[in-house]
């Protein structure tokens, strides 16, 4: 009888939305088809190797590999061909490892060692380089070698964890390991479950009082514990840390979600942010549908508010397929012209869009 009762809750959940539609894997799959679509066709001025697009050519390869999804493969076959298969150097060498993810996941499909021999080459430079330093982690310090920023948690993270398993070899999973701890350890609140985006915003408080942490910042760690949790080791002694992180993070985000379904710029004062952001909230719904896949948080608490976020995403898909409501490029909560558009919340629309058709799939609805 229990089962049967979540049976029917489940299939309540996922046949209405706000708008009187129902959420299917196939409505699921025509919109991030179509989102995907009209960046595709509308790329930003930003070389598509860079981190700005980084989570969309990620996205691409997550839809790439839902049915009917070849278009989405071989472009980012085409981008990386574009690209050389290369990895670019900027600073913050985190965000250099971003792109070069799906460059590793199109090789586990197409075996060409060409794909992944520059990021390799990068990612062994940068272990021998951390190893010879000392363990400031202070962004202000311009290490550009080491994580010293929440975001970069999904920019290189998920790069080590896919070479890891690609290569057999220990050494990725290890580099990893330490250094996701030692981030962790510096800039994860253990009481708010929530991660600062670096040092400077340990003393800044909301109008209301409470800490400041931004919406994309966590965004972007959730993507990023997700995009390694796919990759570690099922047996792997330390995977249960990941995991106890990603619920402890699903569980406040869940906490301070908002009566729109969504969450401001700063998370903890919505007074002060009432505008929806939709990278970060696209991000979280990622890491919760993802949660709820993998028996990492509890279905029945989940569930409502997975589908809540979905409706009120796609109220921010225009006709045309563009996915907008994406603060730009910055490191703290901010106001911005809710019609903004940009490649890495395309991104993350598209990754949330891969586990909600998975959450479906998993619950035989259609």
């Amino acid at each position: 009888m229990k089962t049967l009762i979540f049976t029917f809750f489940i299939i309540v959940f996922f046949q209405t939305q706000s708008s009187g539609q129902s959420i299917s894997k196939k409505s699921v799959l025509k919109l991030a088809q179509k989102v995907a679509d009209w960046q595709l066709e509308n790329p930003k001025d930003t070389f598509m190797g860079d981190w700005v697009q980084g989570p969309f050519v990620n996205g691409l390869m997550a839809i790439g590999k839902l049915p009917h999804g070849e278009k989405y493969i071989q472009a980012v076959k085409s981008i990386g061909e574009r690209a050389n298969w290369g990895v670019i150097k900027t600073t913050h060498r985190a965000n250099d490892h971003c792109t070069p993810q799906a460059w590793i996941e199109l090789y586990e499909i197409e075996k060409n060692p060409k794909l992944i021999g520059a990021i390799q080459h990068e990612l062994d430079r940068n272990m021998d380089a951390v190893s010879a330093l000392d363990n400031d982690l202070t962004f202000k310090s311009k290490n550009g070698e080491k994580w010293s920023w929440c975001d970069a948690l999904f920019m290189s993270p998920p790069t080590f964890a896919r070479m890891g398993k690609i290569s057999g070899e220990q050494k990725y999973y290890d580099f990893l390991n330490k250094w996701w701890w030692k981030v962790s350890a510096f800039y994860y609140d253990t009481d708010q479950h929530l991660y600062f985006r670096d040092e400077t915003f340990f003393t800044k408080r909301e109008p209301n009082g409470l800490k400041v942490f931004w919406s994309r910042g966590n965004g972007w760690v959730v993507g990023g514990l997700v995009r390694v949790l796919q990759y570690l080791p099922d047996n792997a002694p330390y995977r249960y840390k990941y995991e106890q992180q990603l619920r402890e993070m699903c569980n406040k985000i869940r906490e301070v979600q908002g009566k729109d379904g969504l969450w401001g710029a700063g998370m903890l004062d919505r007074n002060a942010h009432k505008q929806a952001e939709t990278s970060g909230s696209a991000f979280f719904l990622y890491g919760m549908a993802y949660a709820i896949n993998h028996g990492i948080v509890d279905k029945d608490t989940f569930i409502p508010v997975v589908e809540k976020t979905w409706n009120s995403l796609c109220n921010y898909v225009k006709p045309n397929g563009r996915f907008t409501g994406i603060q730009p490029i910055g490191d703290s909560p901010a106001k911005y012209n809710e019609d903004y558009s940009m490649p890495y919340g395309v991104g993350a629309f598209l990754l949330a869009a891969s586990e909600m058709y998975e959450l479906l799939e998993n619950n035989k609805n259609e």
